[in-house]
């Protein structure tokens, strides 16, 4: 429904201290039609001020929409504790449809004041991009307009976005980064054992077969049907020529006698950055189609357990 009401922002952000960078990525997707809210930005306009009473009429009077990129921690730092109590109060008078939850945390669980229809958005699933137009459909449903972006909006737009250049290309250059990666993969490996009781099933005597060469290679599969991750860099001098190999992939046989094997489906990815100062992989050719290695994980188990299922479905020789 729309609320006629006239606002001074559009959006408003809270969020903790660790996440500044972020509600700024997002802002920049956003601040050629709308406008935002972040402290930070705001902090001139508000020097002199009461913050605390500046920030409870931001958060429960002047935004149209209020977005919490939410941790485990919102609402207990003294910033944020003062932007929860205003939402709720907000919320209780008027209820929480200017409210939209961005779970950033994997394990982090809603607050418990906050009405269970409420949908939030997870963030590691869909990222920023996505992210971006939820906001903008929210806010327009609440009634608001676009408007043009300027040229200070498009130089702080620039500005930033250098600077979040910078400190990745510092980080690929990091003499550190061969152990980083070789981390990486062992919270990789260290995941996938942790889904192969998971996906098996007892009671259908789906049981997983699996492989593992410590801290460079993990796979599962069943019968002839695999998942593999395999990191190429463990030894590598040159980080950058590294590359984590992902394969799903059918074998059959012996080596050295009767041995098949046949990649169903594979691709190549590099240790990298977001801007958001985010570990990941990126398409080891392209650089492109960055992910968390979390979203990396899941993305392929995915994939793996789809495709099981079609082949059982499909009475495929594999399952007899």
């Amino acid at each position: 429904m729309k609320d006629e009401k006239k606002y001074e922002f559009d959006v408003a952000f809270s969020f903790t201290q660790k996440d500044e960078g972020l509600a700024f990525q997002i802002s920049d997707l956003i601040q050629d039609r709308f406008k935002s809210f972040i402290y930070s930005e705001q902090q001139k306009k508000l020097a002199g001020a009461d913050g605390g009473k500046k920030f409870n009429e931001v958060f429960s009077e002047q935004s149209r929409l209020v977005v919490i990129l939410y941790r485990n921690d919102w609402g207990k730092t003294p910033w944020t504790q003062i932007e929860e109590t205003a939402i709720r109060n907000r919320g209780h008078e008027n209820g929480y449809d200017f409210t939209t939850f961005v779970q950033l945390d994997l394990d982090a669980q809603m607050p418990k004041w906050l009405p269970k229809n409420r949908i939030y958005y997870n963030f590691d699933r869909w990222g920023i991009k996505g992210l971006a137009p939820v906001i903008e459909a929210r806010v327009e449903e609440a009634g608001g307009e676009g408007r043009p972006e300027t040229v200070a909006d498009k130089a702080e737009k620039l500005k930033r976005l250098r600077l979040a250049e910078q400190s990745r290309n510092n980080f690929l250059n990091n003499l550190g980064l061969n152990a980083i990666a070789n981390n990486e993969v062992f919270q990789i490996i260290e995941k996938l054992k942790q889904y192969k009781p998971t996906i098996e099933d007892p009671s259908t005597h789906l049981r997983l077969a699996f492989g593992e060469r410590p801290n460079q290679m993990y796979e599962f599969g069943f019968y002839g049907f695999f998942l593999c991750f395999n990191w190429t860099g463990l030894y590598e001098n040159d980080v950058k020529s590294a590359k984590l190999k992902i394969s799903l992939y059918e074998k059959s046989g012996h080596e050295g006698l009767n041995y098949f094997e046949k990649i169903i489906k594979n691709n190549n990815y590099k240790i990298d950055i977001d801007l958001l100062g985010n570990i990941g992989w990126a398409d080891f050719e392209t650089s492109k189609n960055f992910v968390t290695t979390n979203i990396l994980i899941d993305n392929w188990v995915n994939l793996f357990i789809d495709e099981l299922g079609t082949r059982k479905k499909a009475g495929d020789r594999n399952f007899g």
